[in-house]
C-alpha cells in the first residue's frame, strides 16, 4: 500500500537529527516571521493551520508505524510460544481475544505457575 510505504519513509525521516534540525529551523522562522506580519489574522490562520495540518498527519502516521511494531512483535512472541513445547499454545493471537477471554488465560497461567511452584 502507498501509505505503508509513505508512513515508513516519514516516520524514518521524522526520527532523524536532520528533521529535528529542521523543525528547530522552522520554528525559528516562524518566530521571526510573526513581528514581520505584525502576527496578523492572516498570518496566525496559516500559521494555526499548518501546525494542525503536519500535528494531524504525524497522528496517523505515528500510529501506524506502532501498529506495525506490533504486529510484528505479537507474530515473532507466538512463533516462540508456537515453538517451546513446555509452553500452552493458549496465548497464541490472545491480542484478539476480548478482555475476559484474556483474564481467563491469565488467572489460569497463573494458577498453573502457582501450583508448579508449591
Amino acid at each position: 500500500m502507498w501509505f505503508d510505504r509513505f508512513a515508513r519513509t516519514v516516520n524514518g525521516f521524522s526520527a532523524s537529527p536532520l528533521a529535528t534540525a529542521l523543525v528547530a529551523a522552522l520554528i525559528v522562522v516562524w518566530g521571526v516571521s510573526g513581528p514581520h506580519f505584525r502576527f496578523s489574522d492572516t498570518w496566525q490562520l496559516a500559521m494555526n493551520t499548518l501546525s494542525s495540518i503536519i500535528t494531524f498527519l504525524m497522528v496517523f502516521i505515528i500510529t501506524n508505524a506502532q501498529k506495525r511494531d506490533t504486529d510484528a512483535l505479537n507474530l515473532k512472541l507466538d512463533l516462540l510460544i508456537a515453538a517451546n513445547p513446555a509452553t500452552s499454545n493458549k496465548a497464541v493471537g490472545i491480542e484478539t481475544a476480548s478482555n475476559n477471554d484474556i483474564a481467563e488465560v491469565r488467572d489460569e497461567i497463573a494458577s498453573n505457575v502457582r501450583q508448579d511452584s508449591e
